[in-house]
């Protein structure tokens, strides 16, 4: 497939027009999606009235889709996953500030993409809307939250696709769907004017790619934040000219145990994230078996879910306003039905007390970055999910093992506020993509995307062969 970057420099020199290429797009979809389930709510035709205007800018005439989650686009659905709002056709009555930022730069938005319910899950499979399938294979897990837009740049349907992070959710579906995450600093993109801070700040927007040049593209000409936003972190020179500018000599820190508890890592996931640490190794590059001994602390784990349980009930709260009745626990699938009792019976002084003990735990994380460059892990510890497998019902039980079976690698960094990235790194023995993650101190995204360059020249990965197209 194309990449954003040549499509936008063929229709700014007239090679193509940017009608011709958002109706490859669109063909793309109609002809991919029914297998897969990821672009839940189109907008093919505005897209094409918009195509037929002149475009400008640096993604001009570059098809993206937009998670159905925490930004939006006046006038079009969003629902987050919910049945309330789908069951009510909820429209947006606003346009988020990023949404308009991508479109400055002359991306055409197709449409928006599955979510879990609430965008608190690891796999893509709400009642609302029906499980996300994975390109690779349709009996396994696109990954979630963000798994609608991972399956749509896996399958080719587009170069880019918008997505959110609130403990892995960029990060995971673009580990399972063979496709680049990236999870920016936080405070790096507006989150206006619909919210402050997302999930108290442990959730940020983020972008997937199929390219290390177009998530360098999307990343700088979305990024920087807007005056109000509760975190602000400058945003230094664009990333893109310095692409092919090799990194110095790195010193690098690798686990692939699980964070928190969590596992080690299956056989075949620990293969594959050695073989990076090797590649770097022959690059010059110091790597050794080391990582945060905070990561070995559990007790962060039980202070994030205090906070996200409390800002889920918030944020049913919300919606309930936005449609203006009371959405009730019983319309709501279990999991979340579960968190958001909790939420609910939090004290404030608890939900503070859990916010101080992150931060304080973020420092004791953070340290360890003045003696290292980047930290090298698995996204997940095991190779894959299938659909249907993990409970709909869950224990609180359930929900321990899970986390510790999956690892819990991505989720410190949204505590700390760091930029960590996915990467293609290897297959499973069934053909599924298996990524690793490469977080970085505060503010180096730069330092992530010439890393995954390098790896990405090194080791080329292709998108997904999707049956019967």
């Amino acid at each position: 497939m194309i990449d954003g970057v040549e499509l936008a420099r063929q229709v700014r020199c007239g090679e193509r027009s940017a009608e011709e290429v958002v109706l490859d797009a669109i063909h793309a979809i109609e002809a991919r999606d029914p297998a897969l389930n990821a672009v839940i709510h189109r907008r093919f035709e505005k897209a094409l009235d918009e195509a037929r205007a002149p475009r400008s800018g640096p993604l001009a005439g570059v098809p993206i889709v937009l998670k159905d989650a925490s930004i939006t686009q006046s006038g079009e659905p969003w629902h987050e996953g919910l049945q309330a709002a789908k069951t009510a056709g909820h429209l947006a009555r606003t346009t988020s500030f990023l949404t308009q930022r991508m479109i400055d730069a002359g991306c055409i938005v197709l449409g928006r993409t599955n979510v879990p319910e609430l965008c608190t899950h690891v796999t893509t499979e709400p009642l609302a809307h029906g499980p996300t399938r994975n390109p690779w294979h349709p009996g396994f897990s696109a990954g979630g939250s963000s798994g609608g837009s991972g399956a749509a740049v896996a399958a080719g349907m587009v170069p880019i696709a918008h997505g959110s992070d609130g403990g892995g959710s960029v990060r995971v579906p673009a580990a399972l769907c063979g496709v680049l995450g990236l999870k920016p600093t936080r405070g790096r993109l507006a989150t206006g004017p619909e919210f402050g801070e997302h999930w108290a700040g442990l959730s940020t927007d983020g972008f997937l790619a199929g390219s290390v040049r177009d998530l360098a593209a999307i990343y700088d000409a979305a990024a920087g934040p807007a005056p109000g936003d509760p975190w602000q972190a400058p945003v230094g020179a664009p990333i893109g000219p310095e692409l092919s500018r090799p990194p110095s000599r790195l010193r690098i820190g690798l686990r692939t145990r699980g964070a928190c508890g969590g596992d080690p890592a299956d056989p075949i996931v620990d293969a594959i994230t050695r073989a990076v640490a090797r590649r770097f190794a022959a690059e010059g590059h110091f790597v050794e078996e080391a990582s945060p001994k905070a990561l070995d602390e559990e007790e962060g784990v039980g202070h994030q879910g205090i906070v996200v349980a409390a800002c889920l009930a918030a944020e049913l709260a919300a919606w309930s306003r936005r449609l203006g009745r009371e959405i009730g626990l019983d319309e709501l699938e279990p999991r979340n039905r579960m968190t958001i009792r909790a939420g609910r019976g939090a004290t404030g002084l608890q939900v503070l007390e859990a916010r101080e003990a992150l931060f304080a735990w973020s420092r004791r994380l953070l340290g360890w970055f003045d003696d290292f460059d980047l930290l090298l892990t698995p996204v997940l510890t095991r190779p894959s999910i299938r659909i249907g497998e993990l409970p709909v019902d869950p224990s609180p039980e359930d929900l321990d093992a899970m986390r510790r079976g999956l690892g819990w690698l991505p989720g410190a960094w949204n505590v700390t506020g760091q930029p960590a990235i996915s990467v293609p790194a290897g297959r499973s023995p069934e053909g599924l993509p298996i990524g690793v993650q490469l977080v970085a101190a505060s503010g180096r995204e730069d330092l992530l995307l010439r890393v995954a360059r390098f790896l990405e020249q090194a080791q080329p990965w292709t998108l997904a062969p999707v049956a019967g197209c």
